[in-house]
């Protein structure tokens, strides 16, 4: 359990330097954009300030929206490492089962994940406190917004649905990278293993069956989740009668049997190449 919690802590700090990395070029990219539309220039080529909507509310907004690129751009990275330390023979020299170091790597780039997540949550709360103080057109708005809710009673937000939102974001984020690592161990178990089948063409043609077989069985999922995916603010509002927590069951049952596959895989049939 010591190895296991000292490879978790090494993995994780290597691995959150990408996501404070994350974080930097998400408020930059938001703060650039903000100033380069903030001011436009006239027909003398002067910068005449925006005062109609305020800086603030225009950097929290950029700032929130780039959360949904840089979030899946930092699980496209961390998933490409990933793979990259099941294929190394360095990190097979750990006294550790293989499946053991598998599910270090993996829980270390899920837990980056969240902490990306939380992250950009705390920035996007903090910019949006600074436009509600500074900026009245942002306070007499969210108070207007809050009052119509609670004289419409339309809210029906509890703690319960907020908590089941969160966790289908977080699982389906955990199955991206199982998904990742199951195509790898497959194919490269292929292979390996059969060398009937190693030419090129026919691994090539396996793996699209894998992927096709993978996309269906999401999209089944997806069709069950939809409605939660495409609004959640409607589901939050009480617009929509929807079926949260059995999705999140869903998605648990996925993501666990989809890891103990991978674990089986990477010990008995996926083989580390030598270090170049």
């Amino acid at each position: 359990m010591a190895v296991f919690e000292r490879l978790f802590t090494e993995l994780f700090k290597q691995k959150s330097k990408k996501a404070h990395l994350m974080i930097m070029l998400q408020f930059v990219s938001a703060l650039v954009t903000t100033i380069f539309n903030y001011f436009e220039s006239t027909g003398e080529m002067k910068f005449v300030l925006q005062k109609e909507n305020g800086f603030l509310p225009f950097l929290f907004a950029i700032f929130f929206a780039f959360s949904f690129l840089f979030l899946p751009i930092y699980l496209i990275v961390t998933s490409l490492q990933n793979e990259r330390i099941n294929h190394s023979q360095t990190w097979r020299l750990a006294p550790m089962s293989d499946a053991n170091i598998y599910l270090d790597n993996t829980l270390s780039s899920f837990v980056n994940f969240i902490y990306l997540a939380l992250l950009q949550t705390l920035g996007s709360i903090f910019l949006f406190g600074l436009s509600y103080l500074f900026n009245k057109r942002t306070k007499n708005g969210w108070d207007g917004m809050l009052a119509a809710i609670r004289k419409g009673n339309q809210s029906r937000a509890t703690l319960t649905d907020l908590l089941g939102i969160v966790l289908i974001a977080i699982l389906l984020g955990l199955l991206v990278y199982l998904v990742i690592s199951f195509l790898n161990f497959t194919s490269q178990a292929i292979v390996d293993f059969l060398p009937a089948v190693s030419s090129k063409f026919i691994v090539t043609i396996i793996r699209l069956i894998l992927i096709i077989a993978i996309m269906w069985l999401l999209t089944k999922v997806y069709l069950f989740v939809k409605p939660i995916v495409a609004s959640p603010l409607s589901y939050l509002l009480g617009e929509k009668e929807l079926e949260l927590w059995p999705a999140v069951g869903l998605f648990t049952i996925l993501d666990v049997i989809l890891a103990a596959v991978n674990m089986f895989l990477i010990s008995k049939f996926f083989e580390a190449k030598q270090n170049k």
